[in-house]
């Protein structure tokens, strides 16, 4: 009798450690869900292409800038090796 007890009380300890199902949602509460995901999804992603384009902008600036620096560099040791040589 008492092996039945303990066998009891270790399936009901398994059962109760189970994950509880999941939720089902019914037609017009998916509606609803769907509505809103789609109303938060619009602004969200109208701010993160904002975003995108201001960042993609600045970056291609700050490359564009180190460019032009790096040849403005080469242009003037290109004059200056041109200045220091001496013609026969």
């Amino acid at each position: 009798m008492s092996k039945l007890k303990y066998l009891g009380l270790y399936a009901i300890t398994l059962l109760g450690c189970s994950e509880p199902p999941p939720l089902s949602l019914r037609y017009s509460d998916r509606e609803v869900v769907d509505s809103l995901y789609n109303l938060e999804y619009e602004k969200i992603i109208d701010s993160l292409n904002t975003k995108c384009e201001t960042l993609t902008t600045s970056k291609m600036n700050n490359t564009i800038d180190s460019i032009l620096r790096i040849r403005l560099i080469e242009v003037a040791k290109q004059k200056n090796r041109y200045k220091n040589e001496t013609y026969f």
